[in-house]
């Protein structure tokens, strides 16, 4: 089965839609455009409003999307020292389990301001210091440079990009998408870094001209591999006709 990234419907896919015309719970659903396009149009004072709304979805503390949603707050995080303080107030009225993925979203923001936060969860009893003491021993994923990212890297890719705007972000996903195939072997990340990075193209303009801009300093099989997923035939080079011309 085609495993398609959470990236793209991140947001879409694990919220109650079943209510969305509800006029009176479509004030209290998230809005998945604050997500995938805050790049575009920052909102760092909608913050509390949409983690509250997200919180009552579940969607914090699934296991599909820990990694997108740590990476989107991670990013958050690491661009607003200053509204941090205020920010983790709110999530620590959440219950446990939901309160998880903003600890870890401070690791990997790794500024002074998220250490210094992180830091003071690790001194807390019962199992929420425990939980910080384990991510402060861990590592952080490295989505801009990866070189063979997993599908939920990703994921993880998108949901940086998503919050940022950073192309490096979207370049990890192309290379994936462009690396050569062994014959007779499925690579996954492969698949879902092509149907992302295809579906993200055709819904969002920037994301469409970061793989226009990467296509020319393109290898040759990169090249080849982004023509055959869009189809596109490039006009043929007119060097040799224009000095005819002239």
């Amino acid at each position: 089965m085609k495993r398609k990234t959470l990236a793209l419907l991140f947001a879409l896919a694990v919220l109650p839609w079943s209510h969305a015309d509800d006029p009176k719970t479509k004030n209290e659903e998230p809005d998945e455009n604050w997500m995938q396009t805050y790049y575009q149009k920052p909102t760092p004072e909608r913050f509390e409003t949409e983690v509250r709304k997200l919180q009552k979805t579940g969607v914090l503390s699934k296991p599909n999307t820990i990694i997108p949603m740590t990476a989107f707050l991670s990013r958050l995080f690491a661009m607003e020292d200053d509204r941090l303080p205020k920010w983790l107030t709110v999530a620590d009225a959440f219950p446990e389990k939901d309160r998880q993925v903003f600890i870890l979203a401070l690791h990997w923001a790794n500024t002074d301001a998220s250490r210094k936060a992180l830091d003071a969860y690790t001194k807390a009893e019962g199992d929420i210091g425990d939980f910080a003491r384990k991510v402060a021993r861990g590592g952080r994923p490295d989505f801009k440079d990866n070189a063979h990212p997993s599908p939920e890297e990703l994921d993880g890719c998108w949901a940086s990009f998503f919050a940022t705007g950073e192309a490096a972000y979207v370049h990890t996903v192309i290379r994936c998408a462009t690396a050569p195939q062994q014959q007779g072997r499925i690579d996954l990340a492969h698949h879902a870094a092509r149907w992302s990075l295809k579906s993200l193209c055709r819904m969002q303009a920037p994301v469409l001209k970061i793989k226009d801009d990467f296509y020319k300093t393109a290898t040759a099989q990169q090249k080849a591999s982004l023509d055959a997923l869009f189809k596109e035939k490039r006009p043929p080079n007119k060097t040799n006709t224009d000095k005819t011309d002239a």
